[in-house]
């Protein structure tokens, strides 16, 4: 029977403590795609009860290699990056006293901490490649929605050479990166439009009721109006006296 077949065998509680080294099955055809799913022979495993079973008797050996070992058999995996990912953040408190909790796509929650640290690698593209280490020197890549979260509790320590871009977790600072690498910059903006936003809308607001089509174009107005009337308590219509409310639209007419 192969390993993917026999993950349980040889674990109940009346074994003998002196067995056997597990006999080698060598490449099991068996990968963790980048995605995180998990696939044998080419097709994907969709039993998640499964792939958590695997996922349980995974070890990583000193070499970087991937192995499923039971205390029968054991047998080695291809992984593409990393066998998990992290999809969720919940962060917990402020300052160096914050815990950044994060949920991986097998469930299993892990706080960074000391012993569950964050690392921030370079790609050969120059984008940033965020892990953290779940357990036994298996890793969870942040994906980015996640990692774009912990950039926005990204905060400065230090000056001068020892100045630093990072995140405070458990008591423990880690470093995400340079404030000036390229990577930062779009997320600094997305964080700095997203506070803007009702601003701009405001602005947009302002020009539409001037008239100036030019700067902005009906769709967008439309949008400001509903945006400030929805930001007033009302609710997600048009507004009582918009005219385009009793305009017929092409290919709505009554019958």
């Amino acid at each position: 029977m192969s390993l993917p077949e026999n993950a349980t065998a040889g674990n109940s509680p009346g074994d003998s403590p002196a067995r056997r080294p597990p006999v080698d099955r060598g490449d099991l055809d068996m990968r963790i795609a980048r995605d995180g799913s998990w696939h044998y022979r080419g097709s994907p495993i969709n039993r998640m009860p499964l792939v958590k079973l695997f996922a349980s008797v995974l070890r990583r050996e000193a070499d970087g290699s991937y192995w499923l070992v039971t205390p029968a058999e054991r047998g080695r995996i291809a992984v593409e990056d990393a066998p998990f990912l992290a999809v969720a953040l919940t962060a917990e408190a402020e300052g160096r006293e914050q815990r950044l909790i994060f949920r991986t796509n097998l469930d299993e929650i892990v706080t960074a901490g000391a012993e569950h640290p964050l690392t921030v690698a370079t790609t050969a593209a120059g984008e940033p490649a965020p892990y953290i280490l779940v357990r036994d020197a298996l890793a969870a890549k942040l994906t980015r929605a996640v990692f774009y979260e912990l950039v926005e509790r990204g905060v400065v320590e230090g000056s001068g050479a020892e100045r630093a871009f990072g995140v405070w977790s458990m008591g423990v600072f880690f470093r995400l990166g340079e404030q000036e690498a390229d990577w930062a910059c779009p997320l600094r903006r997305h964080r700095q439009r997203r506070q803007r936003g009702t601003r701009l809308w405001d602005a947009r607001l302002d020009d539409a009721t001037a008239g100036d089509r030019a700067l902005c174009a009906p769709g967008v107005a439309r949008t400001a109006r509903l945006w400030r009337h929805r930001r007033s308590g009302g609710g997600g219509g048009d507004s009582p006296g918009d005219p385009r409310r009793s305009r017929s639209q092409p290919g709505m007419d009554a019958a």
